[in-house]
This record gives structure tokens, sequence and C-alpha cells, in this order.
């Protein structure tokens, strides 16, 4: 007897000399794919000098980013997050706010 929620092949696992088939639901969402570019602009921008006071333009934010990635690396810029969120919570949240509304 079919279930109508599992495509008609079965997945077949195998372990060791035994192998099993179980049947993969056809309701299973896809993974979606993380923004890591995204993620990375805006860990930048976090960590840059630049400043929501400063009303900066597309440029400005493009030129922050770069400077940031240049000067303290993507693994920098993420530490320096990670740093502030330790250190300054509620400040880091509004700054990650901006930076995110900024680098989308």
């Amino acid at each position: 007897m079919t279930d109508p929620a599992y495509p008609p092949g079965p997945v077949i696992i195998a372990a060791g000399r035994h192998r099993k088939q179980m049947p993969m639901p056809a309701t299973t969402p896809p993974t979606p794919m993380p923004q890591a570019g995204r993620d990375a602009r805006c860990a930048a921008l976090f960590a840059s000098a630049l400043q929501p006071s400063q009303a900066p333009d597309v440029a400005a934010v493009a030129a922050a980013i770069t400077a940031a990635t240049q000067r303290l690396g993507p693994r920098g810029c993420t530490e320096r997050v990670a740093q502030e969120f330790g250190d300054h919570p509620h400040a880091a949240a509004r700054r990650m706010r901006w930076a995110r509304r900024l680098a989308a």
C-alpha cells in the first residue's frame, strides 16, 4: 500500500550489510541557501567607522564596506560584531538593524 505523501521512488539507506528502503516525503521543504554575501557586507558595515548620523549615500556605504573588509578581513569583521554584541548588546542590535537595511 502506498501513501500519497511519498514519491514513487524509495530512498535506500545502507548501514553495514543491511539495506533498508525508506520513502522520502514529498512535502519536505527545500532548505534555503545561506546569504553569505549579504551577511559579510552587513558585518563589514557594522565594523566600519561609518555612523548612522552621517546619513551615508550608496557610494559611502560601499566604500565603508570595502575599507572595513580590507582592514579587518571577513573574519575580523565578524569578530568585531561578536565583541560588540557581548559588550553593548542594545547598541549593537540598533547598529546591526541599520547595517542590514543599508547593506541589503
